[in-house]
């Protein structure tokens, strides 16, 4: 409907095989730290915590708290939120097809699901910066508030403060990194079918049979799992 297009589907007379080409695993995910600096705000009952790294400044409002609190804010000079971040997987295959009949069918990518991980956490990245570092500033406030109090209070207070302080790093470790795929008329009787991988010093071949049958459907699929170890983006 989008592109105007009309499709009717017209079934292969002696049947086909949508085979799916599933390569490497997908990326994990990893933590890292960014600092934080307090400045001074121009507006009354704000502060302003900076990122160099990111280049981001972020206000807090403060009006709403205790005169004590207020004074731990100002107190407050740096903190360091803890993110999540991707570590991506690269596969050892580059390229797949696969050879039956003396033809060749090349694989189309149907689904990058690394770019698409790494697409979404930056989209949600800025989105959830601002309430962490509202969290952390107010953890860190609180933090200080109670070493005034009392010393040994501050010191559990920090000591509970870092220990809670942790990215969110939970994940699928056993998504492909990308999924591909094609389709391929069988001929009638026993079709026999080799998908081949490639990459720039080796090949993995694998066989696979299907009965050529009269409107019939096949769905198969290959994992090619090798992976080079995780690297950062």
């Amino acid at each position: 409907k989008l592109f105007n297009m009309d499709y009717e589907y017209q079934p292969k007379e002696n049947g086909e095989v949508i085979f799916f080409w599933l390569n490497g695993f997908g990326r994990v995910k990893d933590e890292w730290n960014i600092r934080f600096t307090k400045f001074p705000s121009p507006k009354k009952n704000y502060v302003i915590m900076q990122s160099k790294e990111l280049d981001v400044s972020y206000p807090i409002y403060i009006g709403d708290k205790s005169t004590k609190e207020k004074e731990a804010f100002s107190e407050l000079r740096f903190f360091k939120v803890a993110l999540p971040k991707y570590v991506e997987r690269k596969p050892v295959y580059k390229d797949a097809a696969i050879f039956t009949q003396d033809q060749k069918y090349s694989f189309e990518l149907a689904q990058d699901i690394n770019e698409i991980a790494f697409k979404t956490l930056r989209d949600r990245m800025l989105r959830e910066l601002g309430n962490a570092i509202l969290r952390i500033a107010t953890k860190k406030a609180l933090e200080a508030l109670a070493d005034k109090e009392d010393k040994n209070l501050g010191t559990i207070v920090n000591i509970v403060n870092t220990l809670t302080e942790k990215a969110d790093t939970r994940n699928w470790q056993t998504l492909p990194y990308s999924i591909h795929y094609t389709r391929i008329p069988l001929q009638e009787g026993e079709n026999i079918l080799e998908v081949k991988a490639f990459s720039d010093s080796r090949e993995k071949t694998e066989t696979y049979k299907f009965e050529g049958k009269k409107n019939k459907m096949y769905f198969a699929s290959e994992h090619t799992a090798l992976t080079y170890p995780p690297r950062g983006r």
